[in-house]
């Protein structure tokens, strides 16, 4: 088994309704802060760029996670009859376009709106967003070597 894909293995090899649940309420959240940012930018427009630009990425976003919260929400109420179309390529492929066109419009809303609150918080958030992924792949590759440690040992 390739390293990148052994996380990816273990976590789909065995799906079940609490981490589906989990998936839905993350997508629906990210439909919500969407949402919100479109209902606050209504109360503050001022004419700019980065507010425009806030406004355009929320729009996209928003029917992204409402789509990958019905995904979800299908294979919740489909049980565990549907588990194996969820491990299946065609559903992850899926599952990952909902989250690049969900996730990458709703970073840049963000960081727009920070930008016109304030264009030094722009700089904070992209530093953070900088750290965060950096301690996600740290941690990955920690897991990874971690799970392959204990397959040698239980071989």
């Amino acid at each position: 088994m390739q390293e990148k894909d052994l996380i990816s293995t273990k976590i789909l090899r065995y799906p079940s309704e609490s981490k589906l649940q989990m998936y839905r309420t993350l997508s629906y959240s990210g439909a919500g802060i969407s949402l919100i940012l479109i209902a606050l930018l209504a109360q503050i427009w001022k004419p700019s760029k980065a507010l425009n630009l806030t406004l355009y990425c929320s729009a996209i976003a928003l029917p992204f996670w409402i789509l990958l919260g019905t995904i979800y929400e299908y294979y919740i109420l489909l049980g565990k009859q549907s588990y194996s179309h969820y491990r299946s390529t065609s559903a992850q492929i899926f599952i990952f376009l909902g989250y690049l066109g969900g996730g990458i419009p709703l970073i840049v809303a963000l960081g727009s709106l920070l930008y016109f609150i304030n264009s030094r918080s722009l700089t904070f958030f992209a530093l953070a967003l900088v750290a965060t992924l950096t301690i996600a792949f740290a941690f990955t590759s920690s897991l990874t070597n971690f799970l392959k440690k204990n397959e040698s040992n239980g071989s």
